[in-house]
């Protein structure tokens, strides 16, 4: 199953203009990601629901200790061939052109994967399989996993089983490695008349160089690396003590495809999830490149614990109503972390529940997996919502041996996307989008978070993007900006000409540079950035690096047509020297 990260971004990207006295325009075009119309999902969840929608040949438990050896580190460190086992691997991976690795991370997961076969004649769970991957320091998404089972004389060795085995074995993994850069790992292994091989493979999206999995002495792990493919952005999500999580800071001296992200689990934490996500041009749903598990306690663990259901304080019976519970979970857990409940949105539940049984057939591999990201994206949208969308979030998950909604929850929220999506601060309504197999007893659920728009926003929005702006500037070394005063007029004419979708935000900022070369007699030059959420605004690089600043603001929001939700828009304007005139004259105002 593809791992996904939602991004929580329309578009990565800014405009910039310089306009002198001599008008001229530098600009560049906008990224945008096409949500599918509320046509194309009511259609999606019109079709007959699939018979399945989840695999069935997994075994949950509460605990589990991995064997080992595991490392102390993140990366790829080559696994040397000791094995007829992995001699097979390798001369599959030689007939993809150096575009598979074998690596240690990857043979250390399918090691432990096939040990828990053996003892449960069956895969792990998803929370199980996500905590061998981090502690065996894997890096890729798309685990994908092929195992064979069967039985063997007594007393069979693993080499002997390589006799027997191999060369249908060597087939099968041709067949399933799957296309790409990829990462891959095979194990075998026998006990008594039983004997299973599991074969592994990841996605590589980025090259990382190697970290430790305990935070360094500032109390931080530094993510340091390059993206494999055409990526617009990359971030991180850290998971900071109970509730709590938080973005992992970029550097401003890494332009992609290399990154640096620096993240900072609370020091008291036994252990703390990191997801890295990397996202194509364009696009809201990214991919998890990176899920890693940091130990700041100092020493890494070896024994999985399944997320417990008490960080969801149990409440009282919803009367085999599924929505009404997840509900009632979720405002409880946002109520112990000191955020306001969110309402249902019925008519999106509506939605959700008819498009789940497709959504999760399609992530499992029963359906076409490029539907799930349609879905996904559809879900996220919000078409029947009621109200002004300024975003949405989205978190999915799986629960077995019965339909255990605190159980689901729980394990949503040991994932930073998961803590996202339900604890976001500005949430305020929430879609469920529920399916069971009681026969199978399993549970799946697909929820989804929306903020409103709220006009208290918009008036407070310049103060918080000024603090944050003096904030990365002194990180990068520079003064806190100055701002300008005695362009309001020209710039709430741009505020409310893109608020009624009467010009673009382009459009707008041509206008008023003109206007303000025309007041001032200088040179101005002007920057717009469009994002749904004002805390993921992404700042003109000039206006963090030049040494000296004079700026002002202004904050507009809009819907755009065909589109479901509203967008922040923020104007920078830089007038040369710093000087606005005014009627009484040359001033510049902090």
């Amino acid at each position: 199953m593809t791992s996904r990260l939602i991004g929580r971004h329309i578009t990565r990207c800014v405009w910039s203009v310089s306009l002198a006295l001599s008008s001229g325009l530098l600009g560049c075009a906008a990224s945008t990601a096409r949500f599918p119309s509320r046509a194309e999902i009511h259609n999606i969840g019109d079709a007959p629901p699939p018979s399945r929608f989840a695999r069935l040949d997994v075994v949950e438990v509460d605990t589990w200790k991995l064997e080992g050896p595991l490392p102390q580190v993140v990366g790829n460190e080559p696994h040397p061939a000791s094995s007829p086992w992995d001699a097979l691997l390798a001369r599959v991976a030689q007939k993809r052109s150096g575009l598979v690795a074998l690596t240690e991370p990857m043979h250390c997961m399918a090691r432990e994967m096939g040990r828990f076969y053996m003892a449960k004649n069956g895969l792990p769970p998803d929370d199980l399989e996500r905590f061998i991957a981090a502690r065996c320091g894997v890096v890729g998404s798309g685990v994908s996993t092929w195992y064979q089972k069967g039985e063997v004389s007594e007393g069979t060795t693993v080499e002997q089983l390589h006799e027997r085995w191999g060369s249908q074995v060597e087939t099968a993994i041709a067949e399933q490695l799957g296309t790409g850069v990829r990462a891959a790992g095979l194990w075998a292994g026998v006990a008594g008349r039983h004997a299973v091989v599991v074969g592994i493979s990841v996605i590589r999206e980025i090259a990382l160089e190697p970290l430790a999995l305990v935070p360094d002495a500032s109390g931080a792990v530094i993510l340091k690396g390059e993206v494999l493919s055409p990526s617009e952005n990359v971030t991180a999500l850290v998971n900071k003590g109970r509730f709590g999580f938080a973005p992992c800071d970029p550097s401003p001296q890494a332009k992609l495809p290399r990154f640096e992200l620096r993240c900072t689990p609370d020091k008291t934490d036994v252990s703390a999830w990191i997801e890295l996500g990397t996202f194509p041009p364009g696009r809201v749903i990214g991919t998890t490149a990176l899920t890693m598990l940091a130990w700041p306690a100092g020493e890494p663990g070896d024994t999985y614990a399944r997320p417990a259901p008490e960080d969801v304080a149990p409440g009282g019976a919803a009367g085999g109503d599924t929505v009404r519970s997840f509900h009632d979970a979720i405002n409880r857990v946002r109520a112990a972390a000191s955020l306001s409940a969110v309402a249902l949105a019925p008519a999106q539940t509506e939605t959700a529940r008819r498009v789940a049984p497709h959504f999760f057939a399609a992530l499992f591999g029963l359906k076409p997996e490029i539907l799930a990201d349609k879905m996904a994206l559809g879900l996220r949208a919000g078409w029947d919502v009621d109200g002004r969308i300024s975003h949405g979030l989205i978190t999915w998950g799986v629960v077995r041996n019965g339909p255990d909604v605190e159980r689901l929850v729980a394990s949503l929220l040991a994932r930073p996307s998961g803590r996202e999506a339900l604890l976001d601060p500005a949430a305020a309504r929430l879609a469920v989008g529920a399916v069971a197999s009681p026969e199978d007893r399993v549970l799946a659920a697909v929820l989804c978070t929306y903020a409103l728009f709220d006009p208290k926003e918009q008036a407070a929005a310049p103060e918080k993007i000024l603090r944050r702006l003096t904030e990365l500037r002194q990180k990068a070394g520079r003064r806190a900006p100055q701002r300008l005063q005695g362009l309001e007029g020209f710039i709430q004419s741009a505020i409310v000409q893109v608020g009624q979708r009467k010009d673009t935000p382009t459009e707008a900022l041509d206008s008023l540079l003109q206007a303000a070369v025309e007041q001032t007699q200088r040179p101005a030059r002007g920057w717009v950035s469009e994002a749904s959420r004002i805390e993921e605004l992404v700042y003109p690089p000039e206006i963090l690096s030049e040494a000296a600043l004079d700026v002002a603001l202004g904050v507009a929001y809009y819907v755009p047509e065909n589109e479901p939700w509203g967008r922040w828009v923020v104007f920078f304007v830089a007038v040369e020297g710093g000087v606005v005139a005014s009627a009484g004259g040359p001033t510049r105002i902090w």
